[in-house]
């Protein structure tokens, strides 16, 4: 198994309830098949048209899910259980930004924002009444 295939399976783990995920950024494609096994329906997004062809040229379990957006600003046709990236696939002055966007339109309400750095971090929908 690929350090990559590890992280896919330690993130269906760490979730335990698969529905919906989008994955950002091609550098995590390793994750997405321990994902569908385990019961996840996994998008792609990544900004790179070249890196998206390329997968899409390799991958076709999980073609016409594959999306070529910036995920600061992208607006998906459905929206996600679970977002899952890299908290170094975003700039850090654009992190915080990243955040509240995945919660204000890629993610259902009560949705979850899983980012990869040090470990395995998961974040829930900050409070709205505040």
């Amino acid at each position: 198994m690929t350090p990559e295939e590890r992280l896919g399976a330690d993130v269906a783990a760490e979730l335990r309830r698969p529905g919906p995920i989008l994955v950002v950024g091609c550098e995590l494609e390793g994750a997405i098949d321990p994902l569908r096994a385990a019961g996840f329906d996994v998008s792609l997004l990544d900004e790179s048209e070249t890196g998206v062809a390329e997968l899409r040229a390799r991958r076709l379990d999980v073609d016409g899910r594959l999306f070529v957006a910036d995920p600061l600003d992208w607006r998906p046709p459905r929206r996600f259980d679970y977002v899952l990236a890299r908290e170094d696939h975003v700039a850090p002055r654009d992190r915080e930004g990243f955040r509240e966007h995945a919660f204000a339109a890629l993610l259902f309400p009560d949705g979850k924002l899983v980012l990869l750095g040090e470990g395995i971090s998961v974040f829930t929908p900050p409070d709205r009444d505040r």
